[in-house]
């Protein structure tokens, strides 16, 4: 019996022995991978990134019911690794670059566990409360990410590390963070910390792991913490097994915090070649993704550009001379030429205003961006140029939202232009007026643009692009601009097609302005010039030159922040142009958002809303109030309707209906309503879509932490992106697969809907909108101008 009991002992010993060797398979190699937002997976996942060979495999760290993921099982490494909604990392290129150089019998396998904008401290096996309780606090989205690991991201990291040692062998770490601890010197002894206790804690012999630190955004790239890469490059002097992975020559998106897409995957690549030459073999990756374009010939010299995500890109060009000194109120001047190559990789400033865009401010700031899919000069690609909002007070070009490359990859070549803001772009004053052969100032910002388009008509075809099949597109201010460059006669000729995205400059000019009233005459500008002159304390124009840019009377509420009727730029009322057919004929995209009004303040009570409607429109509010109505205690979407329709509903519907009496080229209107339907009760119960929220559809640049996002915004996006390129490319926007859009006439006024999917309607609020109509009729006759005195 005793004989029995130990052969049975032994065999149940055997088998559980093999059990365990069958279940860790030594051809199963595990890569940790922790870090911050790089990590985590900050770029765009693609098309080609979503074909993953079944040998890379993913232990899923948290629960993701949407990608059909379960805690502690493993899967197919298909993007996204670290959390349900995270994006494309360097482990994913990292993993696909190993099974390709790896003997057919091996696995690769990853335990993702990272967290955004967090410092190395989140890590700290003991530490990490201390962290998440004092510094993180500020930061809500971070505590919430590291809640999805149960508030404790080492301890996760720990626990399915322990899992997926039962199934293979733990290889290395992969590192990626640094940002959030810039400039802390004692950051390589942090990781040593981690490193070591992850070796314990997983019962591995000391500095038994390579651990992969990548360096963060190069300085070559304009990484805004470049400055951290040498603290980094001193890791190995405390973690002997610790290799650091160039991020030379990676492109980043604009916030130069983060990697793009092609960034991301080449970084990938440059991890495992690292790994592989640490074992004693070299490869050979592919980087021609990311080879700079040989230098483009320009008027006034050689630029050298760089590859970003198969695209050639250009920032930083100047078009004109830097309008400082004495070239301050001037129109822009040529560029001068240059000797040798430009370096063209960097945004330049934005124009000097309040705030702090993202590429910093300056005078010097008429420079433009291009972004071009063309693989020679003679490819003769439409061209999309840009023209930023914000008020004519506020904007930039490298704003992330407004990076050009997924129109571009659409076929365009995609131009972004700066112009001058706030009273740097629009102060009139006599003495200026003086100065110029047609007596008139004021509207530098639109000179600007203008020169920005002569520049393109000179310059676009050694881009690949063609002069003859410019359109230009713009929002808010921008979309007003769009308007005003379609009735200037300057502007005759640089473009053949225009969309304005809520815009429009169709209302009369009015002493005391107010939104869709907005223009003034040039004598009152320069008489509100003299006050500004005497504001900022100078007796001169040559003293007021002289002032420093932050010495300038700023702020809402100062003259010169708006373009007026010059009689050059702008020779008349813009309504009163159209009506006589004196406008640059060229077919037009144009519409607006449903819920404007919502952000501009609007009132808070039906007496404000009342009050308010009265002082604006006098002897028309009680029509209009009745038009647009408000409820008895509360201002509802109708009320804010109102708003929406003078700033923007009613100038795209009167140049709609003028344009298609007055031209042969065709209007196309839409009318954006994209937004989840709130429940009755909530803060946002009858809200649409404000202000601005098309921009991030038109360029493809959605933001993925939006909580107002719908599960149709990405392929809404993708069918306006169509639209917009079809009418760069034909005038029409009609093509492919999208669904078939009416021009709009006045027999029959239709209207394209995006709200949810695209399609036709009619004019929103259209009947509000004739009441509307005949406020601004009376507005230009003798009455009305005289009451509007």
């Amino acid at each position: 019996m005793k004989k029995f009991q130990s052969t049975l002992f032994l065999a149940l010993t055997l088998l559980l022995l093999g059990y365990s060797a069958h279940a860790q398979d030594p051809n199963f190699h595990i890569y940790l991978c922790i870090g911050q937002s790089n990590m985590e997976g900050p770029a765009r996942i693609e098309p080609q990134d979503t074909t993953v060979d079944s040998r890379l495999r993913l232990l899923a760290a948290v629960d993701c019911p949407e990608l059909g993921r379960t805690k502690g099982n493993w899967y197919t490494a298909k993007p996204p690794l670290c959390r349900c909604n995270t994006r494309l990392s360097p482990a994913d290129y990292f993993g696909r670059t190993l099974v390709a150089n790896l003997p057919q019998n091996v696995k690769v396998g990853f335990v993702h566990v990272a967290v955004a904008g967090s410092k190395i401290e989140i890590f700290d096996k003991k530490d990490y409360k201390m962290y998440l309780d004092t510094s993180a606090k500020e930061r809500p989205w971070m505590i919430n990410m590291a809640n999805q690991y149960g508030g404790n991201p080492y301890e996760r990291l720990v626990e399915m590390a322990r899992l997926a040692q039962k199934a293979g062998v733990i290889k290395g770490i992969l590192l990626h963070q640094g940002e959030s601890n810039t400039g802390d010197k004692g950051w390589p002894m942090k990781v040593k910390k981690i490193y070591d206790d992850l070796l314990t804690d997983l019962n591995l012999p000391a500095n038994s792991l390579p651990l992969l630190a990548g360096e963060l955004v190069n300085a070559d790239q304009g990484g805004k913490c470049a400055s951290m890469n040498p603290i980094i490059a001193t890791l190995p002097q405390v973690i002997p097994q610790a290799i650091v992975v160039s991020s030379k020559g990676l492109p980043a998106v604009p916030d130069k915090l983060h990697f793009s897409s092609e960034g991301i995957r080449i970084f990938g690549k440059r991890y495992a070649a690292a790994l592989l030459a640490s074992q004693g073999k070299k490869i050979d990756i592919d980087e021609s993704s990311i080879a700079p374009p040989a230098p483009v010939k320009v008027q006034e010299g050689l630029l050298q550009g760089s590859t970003e995500n198969g695209l050639s890109v250009y920032k930083g060009i100047p078009f004109a001379a830097p309008p400082v000194g004495a070239l301050r109120w001037k129109a822009p001047q040529p560029a001068a030429k240059w000797e040798g190559v430009k370096q063209a990789t960097q945004f330049a400033p934005a124009p000097y205003q309040g705030g702090n865009p993202p590429s910093g401010k300056s005078e010097d700031c008429l420079y433009l961006n291009i972004w071009s899919p063309a693989k020679s000069a003679n490819e003769n690609l439409p061209v999309m140029v840009w023209i930023y909002g914000g008020g004519f007070s506020f904007g930039a070009t490298s704003e992330p939202v407004t990076n050009g490359e997924k129109l571009a990859k659409k076929g365009v070549i995609l131009v972004s232009i700066a112009y001058r803001v706030n009273q740097m772009g629009f102060l009139a004053h006599p003495e200026l007026s003086a100065e110029t052969p047609q007596k008139t100032s004021g509207n530098y910002g639109l000179l600007d643009m203008i020169a920005g388009l002569q520049w393109v008509q000179k310059n676009i075809k050694a881009f690949g692009g063609n002069p003859d099949k410019v359109t230009i597109f713009g929002e808010s201010a921008g979309g007003i601009a769009v308007s005003m460059l379609c009735a200037s006669p300057l502007a005759k000729g640089l473009f053949h097609g225009a969309i304005s995205q809520s815009g429009g400059s169709f209302g009369p000019h009015r002493l005391t302005t107010y939104p869709g009233e907005n223009m003034k005459l040039l004598a009152l500008a320069e008489k509100q010039g003299l006050e500004f002159m005497q504001k900022a304390g100078a007796t001169s124009l040559a003293e007021l030159r002289a002032l420093p840019a932050d010495k300038l009377p700023s702020g809402f509420g100062n003259p010169g922040g708006w373009p007026i009727v010059d009689g050059y730029v702008i020779p008349d009322d813009q309504h009163v142009l159209y009506q006589k057919g004196k406008f640059n004929h060229t077919p037009v995209l144009i519409g607006y958002n449903s819920d404007e009004g919502a952000s501009f303040m609007p009132p808070k009570t039906p007496k404000d809303y009342i009050e308010s409607t009265t002082k604006r429109y006098g002897p028309f509010a009680e029509k209009l109030i009745k038009a647009y109505p408000v409820d008895e205690n509360s201002v509802p979407k109708t009320a804010r309707d109102l708003a929406r329709d003078a700033a923007f509903g009613w100038q795209t519907w009167a140049w709609a209906n003028l344009q298609s009496q007055k031209s042969k080229d065709k209007v196309y209107y839409y009318y954006l309503d994209q937004h989840p339907e709130y429940p009755a009760g909530s803060a946002k119960f009858g809200y649409g879509s404000p202000h601005a929220q098309d921009v991030a559809f038109v360029f493809g640049n959605l933001n993925p932490a939006d909580q107002n996002r719908t599960s149709t915004d990405e392929a809404l996006s993708e069918t306006i992106m169509t639209y917009w390129t079809n009418f760069a490319k034909n005038g029409n926007p009609n093509g492919g697969n999208v669904p078939q859009w009416e021009a709009f006439s006045t027999k029959k006024p239709a209207v394209m809907y995006f709200q949810q999917k695209a399609f036709m309607g009619s004019v929103p609020s259209e009947d509000a909108m004739k009441v509307l109509d005949k406020y601004f009729e009376w507005r230009r006759t003798p009455e009305g101008k005289e009451w509007a005195k």
